[in-house]
This record gives C-alpha cells, sequence and structure tokens, in this order.
C-alpha cells in the first residue's frame, strides 16, 4: 500500500526519532498527549514515541524475535496506529495504551498472514516450475 505524502512525512520523523530508552508515564499523560495531537492535527512527540515504543515492545513481548521480516511489522504496526488514531474516541474509554496495543496486534497478524501468503504463492510457483522442468526432460 502507498503511502500518502503526509504520512510518508510522519513515517519520516517517527523513523529517526525514536528513543530506545524512552517510556510512557501513565495512561492520562497520553490521553492529553493525544488531545493536543488532534488539536494541532499533528502527532507530537510523547505520542509519536508511545506509538514507537509500544510498536517495539509488542514485538519483543509477542515471540516474535526469530522473524525476518520485525521492521516490516514495526513499520505497518505504527502506521496503523498513526492512522487509527483518528478514530479513537476518549468518550467511549479512556484506556489509549489499549487501544493502541490491540491495534498493534492486529497489523502484526496481518503483515504475518500476508506473508505466509506470499511464501505459499512462492511455493507453489516453484513446484509447478518444477513439475514441468520434469515434464520436459521424461518427453
Amino acid at each position: 500500500m502507498a503511502l500518502t505524502k503526509e504520512e510518508r512525512l510522519l513515517w519520516d520523523n517517527l523513523k529517526y526519532s525514536f528513543d530506545m530508552n524512552w517510556k510512557p508515564r501513565s495512561n492520562d499523560e497520553m490521553l492529553k498527549a493525544f488531545e493536543i495531537s488532534r488539536r494541532l492535527d499533528r502527532i507530537i512527540p510523547p505520542l509519536g514515541n508511545t506509538i514507537q515504543w509500544i510498536a517495539h515492545r509488542v514485538i519483543k513481548k509477542k515471540g516474535y524475535t526469530s522473524l525476518t521480516y520485525q521492521d516490516d511489522m514495526i513499520g505497518e504496526s505504527m502506521m496503523q496506529m498513526c492512522r487509527s488514531l483518528k478514530n479513537f474516541n476518549p468518550n467511549k474509554s479512556t484506556n489509549i495504551f489499549a487501544y493502541l496495543v490491540t491495534v498493534t496486534n492486529s497489523a502484526m497478524a496481518r503483515v504475518i498472514h500476508k506473508e505466509n501468503r506470499e511464501r505459499t504463492i512462492r511455493k507453489e510457483q516453484l513446484e509447478l516450475k518444477q513439475h514441468e522442468v520434469y515434464t520436459n526432460d521424461s518427453e
């Protein structure tokens, strides 16, 4: 999926500004950062750091460490969190942290599903190619 110009700018800012030692403080502070971001119509650094922290933390906690496409999973989950912030309603739920973790888990599951689907297609193509070579050699 191609990124819009705004998403590309956001992605570039997030990608290079992550502080590995940063940790989110409280849900109340995250809600305040969310409200400020919504008013300014951009993601402010505390919320951006939270998004990055969640993506990196979930990939370590969930046992995804053996996968070779971790960077794709982190990137997709960060972009999905940024996109889904528009849909967060503080009147329905005040736990923005849980909302973002759920979005991250869904995004990572989608990447795994996509990679598995692509692996299956590659395997089928390889088997088809081998079958064609075998049938041509036997004639």
